[in-house]
């Protein structure tokens, strides 16, 4: 069975992550796990930094710790508690005694749950208070509700904030700078950590940021505004810790850096702690730490499982689970971002990996953490299998909205399957309504025994087939220079990049959109990712294409311009994880010698995207989509010819159809495969599916299959039903991200009863 491939949810330890928790997470609203060992980090890192002399002035910030959750933990009855809010519960008397013990008299304590917060916003001194109280009362994140509460704590009264999950180790109060007036934590990929945050009342920071909190909610309620993308333009999501960062940037005029200790004007001192020069600094202070977490964790917490992801330094999985194993007691060790399995040798120190980013309840989301798995199992000898499971995150079925809901988790919950992922769930369990709605796709037998099935081969990305759907986008991409009507006929015009026409009514111009694609494969290795083209009366004000010498520049009056690549593909299996990218045009920063126009480019300032990504290990899989870094000059190189082509190094831009519904499938045993078609976008999908088009024989597989029509016969996952297979096509017709599963098996049997797998 794959990994966890029943419906598990355990008492699980998060070290330190900017990942999703594998709990209920929509009824603990804990979507900020951070380490149970930060605090010793800190306090190692810094103890010598500390001099006598400054431990001797009195400290600016109050001995008063704060916490908030989404009920106050202290006034509610232990049979009120859920397992995992007794454990919370627990962790933070267990923050305050720490406090105790050192000084040797209790810390003042606060915690408030989400009526205290709302009350405090509302009659917040600021005249920001009220429209916050209104953005909080209609926030649905809980995480998002415990950094705009986190802020109306820090201002009004000053103290030490933890987040309820964090478990220190050592009293910060040791190893502060007594002058400090604001305390956080970088996490290693150059953003705030705000699961600790310290200040002094009415902190000019604070106050900024729940003014800009106030502005993000502003643009957030304004109608027609897209909210996911503003959601996951603000900090991938971490809206606190983005708006937090802003603000001190803009506070610090000066232009400084989050520095281990800054002093400003005003007599404010600013002190961070930085995680990833412990690492830097080696193991002068050796590995105590593994062992005193594991005994913490095995022994007194009673912990199932443990998630070990890469922002702390403690992230030599190898280490942890040699320590774990020998306790004796099996723990479920996932690996958030530290490592893959070795590519050669197989080897593999946990029990499953994540493969891409932090999942969230859209279907492009999933589909895109899906594409990650494809780098773990399209491979000659697949890294993803029993004991060591690609994970793409925690299933969403149950979280999703809208009017397509039901056929998007149905969507998800069978990709889950067909790809082995261990299945966690990830809705609040106690929610018996959800529950209802979501148990027939759960307990589904048939996708249960998809998941479970393995002989040899995980499940993958077999293909994607061009869209079929009426008044499909277009899409520029590259192929052969066959003098077609669909590459020839280019033009500039009136700040217009104008493509050729293919009968369309209207002119059709190239736009700067990148057209959601998938990544190469062993079965279709030739994948085009392109750029959309539209009516060309749709360009925005300020938007002009422009050629210059053999660059095509696209040019905005808010940032730099940027050039048209079209780099050729990069697949080879053989290699390693990540040599997996399509043949792609797109847009990338221009050599600098080409630029022109620079007055265009004043004020330019990276992105939150760019200022807060990920570890690059999560983004390696993103290869298969559209690059955002620097595309070698060489192929920036266009001409225009005589017919109207633009000929690049691989050949002539073409316009093509968009991708449509994909084919994932993984093998059961060696007569059955499971077959899904899914349709990726928001538009009804037509396909005459061709069976020829199932592998006959997967990667690492023991045995092989091919569904002959008339000889086989297919189980209806969905619609529960069976049927014969007799021609060399099987019609799907597919609503806006819904998909078809199936089992195709030999027809050995006289008669069509259910498909056991």
């Amino acid at each position: 069975m794959p990994g966890i491939s029943h419906l598990a949810i355990s008492c699980l330890l998060i070290l330190c992550s900017s990942c999703h928790s594998l709990e209920s997470r929509k009824s603990s609203k804990i979507e900020h796990e951070e380490t149970s060992n930060l605090m010793t980090h800190v306090a190692r890192q810094f103890h010598s930094n500390v001099s006598t002399e400054r431990e001797v002035l009195p400290l600016q910030i109050p001995r008063k710790l704060l916490f908030n959750y989404k009920i106050d933990l202290f006034k509610a009855g232990n049979s009120d508690l859920s397992r995992q809010e007794e454990i919370l519960l627990a962790n933070v008397k267990r923050t305050v005694k720490v406090f105790e013990d050192i000084t040797g008299d209790a810390p003042e304590v606060e915690m408030w749950g989400d009526d205290h917060c709302l009350t405090a916003l509302d009659e917040l001194q600021m005249k920001e208070g009220h429209a916050l109280a209104f953005g909080f009362k209609r926030e649905v994140e809980g995480r998002i509700k415990s950094d705009l509460c986190r802020l109306v704590m820090l201002y009004n009264t000053g103290g030490y904030y933890f987040d309820t999950d964090v478990a220190p180790l050592a009293a910060l109060q040791r190893v502060l700078d007594p002058r400090a007036t604001f305390v956080t934590v970088r996490a290693q990929r150059d953003g705030f950590f705000q699961a600790f945050v310290a200040t002094t009342p009415k902190h000019p920071v604070i106050k900024l940021s729940l003014m800009k909190f106030k502005t993000w909610y502003d643009k957030y309620w304004t109608p027609g505004q897209d909210k996911n993308k503003l959601r996951d333009e603000t900090g991938h999501g971490q809206i606190g810790c983005a708006l937090l960062e802003r603000s001190f940037a803009d506070w610090s005029a000066s232009g400084q850096k989050p520095d281990t200790l800054l002093v400003h004007q005003g007599g404010h001192v600013s002190q961070f702690f930085d995680e990833w020069q412990f690492v830097s600094r080696g193991n002068e202070h050796g590995l105590p730490h593994y062992a005193n977490d594991v005994k913490w964790m095995v022994n007194e917490m009673g912990f199932d499982g443990v998630k070990i992801d890469n922002c702390g330094s403690s992230t030599n999985v190898s280490y942890w689970a040699e320590l774990l194993n020998a306790t004796g007691k099996a723990i479920r060790i996932e690996n958030c971002h530290n490592s893959w399995p070795d590519f050669k040798t197989g080897f593999c120190p946990m029990n499953f990996f994540r493969t891409g980013g932090d999942i969230s309840a859209d279907i492009n989301s999933i589909i895109t953490e899906a594409y990650a798995t494809v780098d773990a199992a399209d491979l000659p000898e697949p890294r993803s299998r029993p004991g060591c499971w690609a994970y793409p995150d925690m299933s969403e079925v149950g979280n999703f909205a809208g009017p397509h809901r039901d056929d998007q988790e149905r969507t998800h919950w069978g990709l889950w399957c067909v790809v082995s992922s261990p299945l966690i769930l990830g809705f609040d369990m106690n929610d018996s309504e959800t529950m209802d709605r979501v148990w027939p796709i759960i307990t589904n037998l048939d996708a249960l025994a998809i998941s479970e099935a393995w002989i040899g081969h995980p499940g993958t990305l077999i293909c994607s087939y061009p869209s079929q759907r009426a008044g499909q986008v277009d899409q520029v991409v590259q192929g052969d220079c066959d003098g077609s009507a669909a590459t020839t006929g280019w033009t500039f015009s009136e700040g217009n990049l104008v493509a050729p026409q293919l009968g369309r009514p209207e002119a059709q111009c190239l736009t700067n959109q990148v057209v959601p694609c998938p990544p190469p494969t062993t079965y279709a290795p030739d994948v085009q990712c392109g750029l959309a083209v539209t009516n060309c009366s749709n360009r925005p004000q300020g938007i002009e294409w422009m050629r210059i010498r053999e660059q095509i520049q696209y040019h905005t009056d808010q940032s730099k311009p940027t050039c048209l690549y079209a780099d050729p593909v990069d697949f080879d299996t053989s290699k390693g994880y990540f040599t997996r990218k399509a043949a792609t045009v797109g847009l990338s920063a221009c050599p600098q010698h080409f630029e022109e126009r620079t007055s265009r480019s004043e004020g330019f300032a990276p992105s939150d995207s760019d200022q807060c990504a990920l570890h690059n290990l999560v983004h390696q899989h993103q290869k298969a989509v559209l690059r955002a870094d620097t595309a070698s000059s060489s192929n920036m190189n266009f001409t225009l010819t005589s017919k109207g082509e633009l000929r690049s190094a691989s050949g002539c831009l073409r316009v093509a159809a968009v991708s449509g519904v994909q084919l994932w499938a993984k093998p059961i045993n060696s007569s059955s495969s499971a077959v899904l078609l899914i349709n990726p976008s928001g538009d009804d999908e037509v396909l005459q599916w061709p069976v020829k088009d199932l592998p006959s024989r997967f990667t690492g597989a023991k045995s092989s299959f091919a569904c002959q029509p008339g000889r086989c016969i297919a189980r209806d996952v969905w619609a529960n039903q069976t049927f014969p297979v007799t021609s060399a096509t099987i019609q799907v017709s597919l609503k806006p991200w819904a998909s078809a599963l199936y089992i195709l098996r030999a027809d050995h049997l006289s008669h069509l009863g259910q498909i056991v797998v």
